[in-house]
């Protein structure tokens, strides 16, 4: 279950609110998706589902992952793949080499990185990602060609359009109100630690083309 799907069955976790430790008050747009369902499934995303495709792989391929790309963390970390490992600024990044792994190691990855970035491309007989290797900066225009996913399983289609199953292609968007930062007392005298911590509350619309069919679905936010 992704991010937005979470917040619209009430199922806020720390990964929901690691999506939005960036924002401050106002309004955004984010999100994106584009969704083709044929003889295969074709998504097309913005950054913030590229974590979600990491696990659905992990989950979904039927062979060994040809894997190479990006993981960033604000952190310090290692990884035991082969890898070139550098620091900028804040950033810490370790850059894959291409190599050959099993779902399994996958999923370990998922799991020690999901509230990082996983910036990664994979391939493997039954479904495939393709990500870009750096985040786009913030406040810059967001596009939905960041990630590009591709699944033989067209029943994962459910997993970004919960609506419906009755449908060729899907346009999605997300506009994020942020209305209030709830700060904890322990948090207010340290600035990071408040911008991290903090709960935005708001609302979340939730903008649908169907087949050429728009509606809006919006949703009290506290995250």
């Amino acid at each position: 279950m992704n991010f937005i799907e979470k917040i619209f069955e009430n199922k806020v976790d720390e990964l929901v609110h690691k999506q939005f430790t960036r924002f401050g008050k106002g309004e955004y747009e984010r999100a994106l998706l584009t969704i083709k369902k044929c003889s295969r499934l074709n998504i097309k995303s913005s950054f913030e589902f590229s974590n979600d495709f990491v696990e659905l792989i992990s989950k979904e391929a039927d062979s060994e992952i040809e894997i190479s790309g990006v993981i960033l963390a604000s952190h310090e970390f290692s990884v035991d793949l082969k890898n070139e490992y550098s620091k900028r600024g804040k950033i810490y990044k370790a850059e894959l080499e291409k190599q050959t792994i099993t779902k399994e190691k996958l999923n370990e990855i998922y799991e020690k990185f999901k509230l990082d970035h996983l910036l990664l491309n994979l391939n493997t007989d039954n479904c495939s990602l393709k990500c870009k290797n750096s985040l786009p900066k913030p406040g810059g225009k967001i596009k939905d060609n960041f990630c590009s996913a591709s699944f033989d399983n067209v029943n994962l289609a459910k997993e970004f359009v919960f609506e419906t199953d009755n449908f060729k292609q899907a346009i999605i968007k997300h506009i994020f109100k942020i209305e209030d930062l709830i700060v904890s007392k322990d948090d207010e005298d340290d600035f990071e630690k408040s911008r991290i911590n903090a709960k935005r509350k708001g609302k979340i619309i939730r903008i649908i083309n169907i087949n050429g069919k728009e509606e809006k679905k919006e949703k009290d936010l506290l995250v």
